[in-house]
């Protein structure tokens, strides 16, 4: 089963921008009830798309450099790379159902 990665500055290049798989970014905060909510939604997405997806947590109070470079004002942020590029973000919490469709019509098409 696919994992659940803590990314901050120092690794986002590495782990999102020159990933070979599509990577879903949740910009999140330990303080936000909607971002705890998201953790099992997060499972969830790992779990289906494993193999075809990576999934990445990034703490947005410890990380407000990169926070801000990606003009992320509210969380949880939710962002779809693909080839290091910015697909399409969804702000608030979000259940498995509407993230797996915007995966499916951003990645697969479907």
């Amino acid at each position: 089963m696919s994992a659940i990665i803590d990314v901050g500055t120092n690794d986002f290049v590495e782990e999102v921008l020159t990933s070979q798989l599509p990577v879903l970014v949740v910009f999140r905060a330990p303080w936000c009830g909607f971002c705890q909510l998201m953790n099992r939604v997060l499972e969830a997405i790992a779990r289906d798309y494993d193999g075809r997806l990576k999934v990445v947590k990034v703490n947005a109070d410890e990380n407000r450099n990169l926070a801000a470079w990606y003009e992320v004002y509210a969380v949880p942020e939710t962002i779809l790379f693909v080839d290091g590029h910015e697909q399409q973000r969804i702000t608030g919490y979000r259940e498995r159902e509407e993230l797996a469709r915007m995966i499916n019509r951003v990645i697969f098409q479907a």
